[in-house]
């Protein structure tokens, strides 16, 4: 008697996110920059308490040109942690690349905005402190974002929530970033035109920045 054949069983293992071959290379570069450029993060710590506590900071920053070239060198290296966690959190279903060029965009499209816009009213190191400011919190965002996933996974917090958690905390640092910009342009040209200012520059950009990544 013979006994029907059966087919074996195929178990597929579910490749994680991390697990795909492009993203574990970007995440080993990514690391590997991080730890090359670890000194210049260790000596710009201390500048920012100071700019958390006080927006005259981020204009004395503009004095100090080793830090201020720090603050712009830890931006461009620690971005791409923040195109990461986009995707690796499911904030947005878009690739990697796609990600990119958007925000790559977005930041050009600002630096063409603070060349157009006339600022007789605002002297030329407050114009710049504001517009670098940009700089600053993108790099301590990634830094966040980066202890807030380490605490996430130590917790085994599930993704959604992990994804809410970096929502708030990137709104937080926005309108806290806002908040310095619109008193770095206060002190020169009054509240109104601080306000016309900032949302010309920054706020209209990055609620149009937030329409595309999300609903496109």
């Amino acid at each position: 008697m013979r006994l029907p054949k059966s087919e074996p069983a195929v178990v597929l293992e579910q490749v994680t996110w991390a697990q795909q071959p492009h993203i574990a290379a970007l995440i080993i570069i990514e690391a590997f920059l991080i730890l090359f450029f670890l000194k210049d993060r260790i000596f710009f710590f201390r500048e920012v308490i100071p700019c958390l506590q006080r927006w005259r900071a981020l204009v004395s920053l503009e004095h100090n040109l080793q830090q201020a070239r720090n603050r712009d060198r830890l931006a461009l290296v620690m971005s791409p942690v923040i195109v990461l966690c986009l995707q690796g959190c499911q904030m947005l279903n878009h690739s990697l690349v796609w990600i990119t060029v958007v925000l790559l965009a977005w930041y050009i499209l600002r630096l063409f905005l603070y060349l157009l816009i006339p600022h007789r009213l605002v002297n030329s190191e407050y114009w710049s402190a504001c517009r670098n400011s940009m700089n600053f919190l993108l790099s301590e965002l990634a830094c966040l974002w980066l202890v807030s996933i380490a605490f996430s996974l130590l917790f085994s917090l599930p993704l959604p929530a992990r994804a809410s958690l970096l929502c708030i905390e990137a709104a937080l640092c926005l309108l806290f970033l806002f908040v310095r910009q619109f008193q770095i342009l206060s002190s020169q040209c009054g509240s109104f035109r601080a306000f016309l200012y900032l949302c010309g520059l920054e706020i209209i950009p990055v609620v149009g920045l937030v329409i595309i990544l999300v609903f496109v």
